[in-house]
């Protein structure tokens, strides 16, 4: 699997890996008191909705090399998953 980190991988393939990653959880290493042990960690509770954090903001801004500003982004937990243009 190809990560975002890896040099040269596409847009296509930097997209693909972070979709499955949303999807699938990573996999860390945890010391919960018993040594390391592998530990999944989901960005978003699929099968309980109720627990993540929904925010719409309008006007969201974006510094860089260029400077951006969307109508709309929508964040769960805290990633911004949908960006919505309204231009006429």
């Amino acid at each position: 699997m190809t990560h975002p980190d890896d040099l040269g991988a596409s847009l296509i393939e930097i997209n693909r890996a972070l979709h499955e990653d949303i999807i699938k959880g990573i996999s860390v290493k945890m010391d919960l008191g018993q040594g390391k042990k592998g530990q999944t960690v989901w960005f978003i509770d699929f099968e309980h909705p109720e627990n993540n954090d929904f925010l719409l903001v309008d006007e969201f801004k974006v510094k860089g090399q260029e400077n951006c500003r969307a109508d709309l982004v929508v964040f769960v937990n805290g990633l911004p998953l949908v960006v919505i243009e309204c231009k006429i």
